[in-house]
């Protein structure tokens, strides 16, 4: 997006406001200026996402004094079970932060945008952003930003292997390339600890969907919403990661393992490769860096480096990407209709 992200947020407030937001003073009353409250369930998007949050509704309450603001910072580990919860008992937050899921969509409480979607709005987004929050065409939520996901490596550990990782990042590797470079990038940490060549958390599919899609299976379902996690493809998959940890180059607890002691350990060195990495994590790690040079945090500074993911041979390298942003929702005990709200920008 080419104006700052936040915008959206204060865009979206709009939109279920006008929808009736928390309290439905506006739908009820026909009043745009009566009382009303939204609720707002993020995430630590970033070191500094809450101060800006802060920031945002303050200076859209100087404009919408009526419109009083609850946000709440889950935590990645617990958020997205909580907000389960909340929406099967049909009392969603008026914005939860997260890519748009079909599951959302079906429950009927996912608020549908394109009715408030200005030519203004869609052209602030670079082409094939949008679409990122579509569900069959239709619109349900309004991406902050857009993500890849890869494989991120300590270049010290990677080097000290003999791993090309340039060409790596040039030209990708396949699961048995991958198997020979685990081989050797196995041992022992600085600290006396096992080395392993690869962590990941096991509380999500994350890590398995990077590697089916790397094994010609791009989506759970395939063109004819069939479900397809059921065929040698999966297996083969399956097989893949089975082989990985019986040979030691992963943890064997690996499926309990939280993204929290996963970070912890490729920091440790007790892993030469992560996954799930982002792009956004060589700034994380840079800060970190600038950390324990400072002296306020313990550790060894660490090279970054991102890595493709791994096909099957025979299989095309794919790479995964996405949008995550707003989803807005209604409450399942709100019948009245939605008003059309004046949208704009702060």
């Amino acid at each position: 997006m080419k104006k700052p992200l936040t915008l959206m947020i204060a865009m979206m407030m709009l939109i279920v406001t006008a929808c009736g937001g928390t309290s439905g003073s506006e739908a009820e009353t026909g009043d745009a200026d009566a009382k009303d409250t939204v609720t707002v369930w993020t995430y630590p998007v970033h070191g500094t996402y809450e101060d800006e949050l802060k920031e945002l509704i303050a200076d859209f309450n100087q404009e919408h004094p009526h419109i009083t603001v609850e946000y709440e910072m889950l935590t990645w580990a617990e958020g997205p079970k909580k907000f389960d919860v909340a929406l099967n008992a049909g009392n969603p937050p008026d914005l939860y932060f997260h890519s748009v899921d079909g599951a959302y969509v079906k429950t009927g409480l996912a608020l549908e945008l394109d009715a408030y979607l200005t030519d203004e709005i869609k052209n602030d987004y670079v082409p094939g952003t949008l679409e990122l929050g579509q569900i069959q065409g239709k619109q349900y939520g309004l991406p902050l930003y857009q993500f890849q996901w890869a494989w991120g490596g300590n270049k010290r550990i990677l080097e000290e292997a003999g791993i090309d990782w340039k060409q790596i990042q040039q030209e990708g590797w396949t699961w048995n390339e991958f198997n020979e470079a685990a081989a050797k990038l196995t041992g022992t940490a600085p600290d006396g600890t096992t080395q392993y060549a690869l962590v990941t958390d096991g509380t999500s599919l994350d890590f398995i969907e990077m590697l089916t899609r790397n094994n010609g299976m791009p989506d759970v379902l395939n063109a004819s919403g069939e479900f397809q996690w059921n065929d040698q493809r999966i297996l083969d998959t399956l097989t893949f990661i089975d082989n990985l940890i019986d040979q030691g180059y992963m943890p064997k607890e690996t499926a309990a393992i939280a993204p929290a002691k996963r970070t912890d350990m490729f920091y440790a060195g007790q892993a030469a490769i992560i996954s799930k990495a982002l792009p956004y994590y060589d700034v994380m790690i840079q800060n970190r860096n600038k950390d324990i040079d400072a002296g306020t945090v313990q550790g060894e500074k660490i090279e970054f480096v991102l890595l493709p993911v791994p096909h099957n041979d025979g299989a095309e390298p794919k790479s995964t990407m996405g949008g995550e942003g707003y989803v807005a929702f209604k409450q399942k005990k709100l019948t009245r209709a939605s008003s059309m709200p004046r949208i704009r920008f702060l």
